[in-house]
């Protein structure tokens, strides 16, 4: 299972730069307002003026919300045309379809996001079948200056706890930053801020150089890093481990998985045959130094089928695949 995030905004917001930081794949980054049609799905700031001449956070946000419900707007009522030809035939389940179909073409129309739509539990089928853009889970990426970004990241997380921040107190860039993270609160979606052009002109770096120059900084680890973890987050999706003579591998399960399902991932025969597995905490065996040692400490485990695989455990499976 692959870690799939979208990256969204408006013309030279630092679009392609954001996805050079996380991948670095040297996607060409255009100084002006444009679209792209290749899949690497962006486009970026050079020093050019905002595309709506001022900077205001919520009618931004406003704008690229209401170009995804009309997206989706567009999905539905295609959608809405073949169910109806198909209650026609008097079956309820298309006319039962119909109704939630109904329901998201009136939100939309109203550039309500889909997942403000109060849906039973059966309807949601439908949903899973739509791939509608605003039922995805976000977060809000602030591309801001390397001046801001340790200050930017302090008044994040106390928004995150729970504390009140006046906007009217803030000044410049952190106006704007403190906006979307009362909103995001608000709304139950998650922000990180990174400095784009800083993050890709590091990931060019020597992973060695790039700490150095981030310690100077005063910033423990690279935005693009939080990026993928709060991605993983809303995604509830986790990490585990497993290592052989010479390499250790990263496998990504959903949070919940047991351990015939990690397994499974590996291989099907794994999951198959799975007798049991063997964990042991990444951080225990860090500062064990080996397994024999972990082990000889009492902190290498026997897990049966029904164990919950947790986020960091290193595992190695036992299994056996009869003829």
């Amino acid at each position: 299972m692959a870690l799939t995030i979208g990256i969204i905004g408006l013309p030279q917001s630092g679009k392609t730069t954001l996805f050079n930081a996380l991948t670095r794949a040297g996607a060409p980054i255009s100084g002006y307002a444009t679209s792209t049609v290749q899949a690497n799905i962006a486009v970026v700031q050079g020093n050019v003026p905002h595309p709506y001449g001022d900077i205001d956070p919520n009618r931004d946000l406003d704008s690229l919300n209401a170009e995804l419900a009309l997206t989706d707007l567009s999905t539905v009522e295609k959608r809405i045309e073949r169910t109806t030809k198909a209650a026609k035939s008097g079956d309820k389940k298309y006319q039962q379809e119909l109704e939630v179909l109904r329901l998201l073409q009136e939100a939309l129309n109203d550039l309500r996001m889909a997942s403000q739509v109060e849906l039973l539990a059966q309807d949601h089928a439908v949903l899973d079948e739509l791939f509608l853009l605003t039922m995805k889970p976000r977060m809000y990426v602030l591309n801001v200056s390397e001046d801001v970004l340790g200050a930017a990241a302090d008044l994040l997380a106390r928004v995150a706890a729970g504390e009140d921040i006046d906007i009217a107190t803030q000044e410049g860039e952190m106006k704007g930053i403190a906006t979307i993270a009362l909103r995001a609160r608000a709304e139950n979606s998650e922000v990180v801020a990174v400095s784009a052009r800083l993050e890709a002109e590091l990931a060019e770096l020597p992973e060695e150089d790039a700490a150095e120059y981030l310690e100077a900084l005063g910033l423990p680890r690279l935005g693009a890093d939080r990026v993928i973890q709060v991605g993983y987050r809303l995604l509830n999706l986790i990490t585990f481990l497993t290592t052989g003579e010479d390499e250790v591998r990263a496998w990504t399960v959903r949070k919940g998985a047991k351990a015939p399902e990690a397994a499974g991932k590996i291989h099907t025969d794994i999951e198959r045959g799975f007798i049991r597995a063997e964990v042991t905490r990444f951080e225990d065996f860090m500062a064990c130094g080996s397994f024999a040692a972990a082990a000889k400490k009492g902190l290498q485990r026997l897990e049966g089928k029904d164990y919950v695989i947790q986020d960091g455990d290193i595992a190695h499976f036992r299994f056996n695949v009869g003829k």
